[in-house]
């Protein structure tokens, strides 16, 4: 039996889940292009206190979910559905956007399991079909990047401190199947498929929106079957970065490191400190004397990451039916 509101509709609605990855230019499809929309009803990174954990006020209600046992679907799932629909009630097409859901990938079947189980609720709440739309990026320029914007929480980031972290994440007895299997963008695709169908999943590379917009948004129009929109119509903007920002062809600036967590010394009496306008507190974590100021992918680095995911790369661009090479993916 239907659980929601919209299952009496004539023609039944679609969803798309735009599921990022991070560092693919969200921020700018956000913004100037899904947060456009006159066709299409958008909903960014829709937020519920039906979950807790820590950074509560960072994370989507659908990234809390992906990250969850697929059982919430079946136990929580109308709960869910109700609080997004809340404000997504127009007889349009409904598009959310989360880009942590992606990191959801370092788990590629789980993330299939996820997709049937939303699409299953879907359906009960009287969408036709779920349609994914995934951005990806090529691997070296992800690591370089999602290192720069996590170093903030990292002790003695640098050079050094980099290149640690990027064997680390290749290693098959270290990080791949913890971390890196995230990056095999064949396998992404494979699993989306698997759980919404061809016809029904979208995967383009950051690369192609940077060199030609036109044809990437052409793309995302067709898919979203809103040609006819306005926001494809007018003069695009090419995307700026929008979280931490490249200081030059492949190297990227070192973040401050970020206090929150570091051991304190309590002044006492704490009141007096007050008074008198000074902190009640002194931070005693040692100097970050290692710490560097930018990092740089290097041409060693940059044949190590390519040459683990060459073969992967070569069967994505086969599946896509597009050429990557030009974009650097693989020779």
């Amino acid at each position: 039996m239907s659980a929601g509101p919209l299952s009496d509709m004539p023609t039944p609605r679609r969803l798309y889940l735009h599921i990022g990855l991070p560092k693919t230019a969200t921020t700018y499809l956000q913004q100037q292009v899904f947060g456009r929309l006159a066709l299409v009803q958008f909903l960014e990174k829709p937020r519920s206190a039906l979950f807790r954990g820590t950074y509560d006020t960072k994370y989507g209600v659908l990234d809390r979910c992906f990250k969850r046992s697929v059982l919430v679907w079946r136990e929580r799932g109308d709960e869910v559905f109700r609080e997004l629909l809340r404000s997504a009630s127009e007889p349009k097409d409904l598009l959310i956007s989360d880009e942590g859901i992606g990191t959801a990938a370092r788990k590629p079947h789980s993330l299939r399991a996820h997709l049937e189980a939303f699409t299953q609720k879907a359906v009960e709440w009287g969408f036709g079909s779920v349609r994914v739309f995934c951005a990806v990026r090529r691997q070296d320029q992800w690591l370089g990047s999602h290192y720069a914007q996590i170093s903030d929480r990292i002790r003695g980031a640098s050079q050094a401190s980099f290149e640690a972290f990027v064997s680390d994440w290749l290693d098959p007895a270290v990080g791949y199947y913890r971390d890196g299997v995230m990056l095999d963008y064949k396998a992404l695709r494979d699993q989306i498929v698997l759980a919404v169908g061809e016809p029904h999943t979208l995967m383009l590379p950051h690369e192609l929106l940077v060199a030609d917009p036109q044809s990437y948004l052409h793309r995302v129009a067709a898919f979203l079957e809103a040609e006819d929109d306005p926001v494809f119509s007018e003069a695009v903007r090419s995307p700026e970065e929008s979280n931490v920002r490249s200081a030059g062809d492949d190297v990227w600036q070192i973040r401050r490191r970020t206090p929150a967590g570091s051991p304190v010394l309590r002044l006492r009496p704490g009141r007096l400190f007050r008074q008198m306008g000074l902190p009640t507190s002194i931070s005693i974590r040692a100097p970050d004397l290692r710490r560097g100021k930018r990092i740089e992918m290097t041409a060693e680095l940059k044949q190590a990451i390519l040459q683990a995911y060459a073969t992967r790369n070569q069967e994505l661009a086969e599946s896509l039916g597009m050429d990557l090479r030009p974009y650097g993916y693989h020779s």
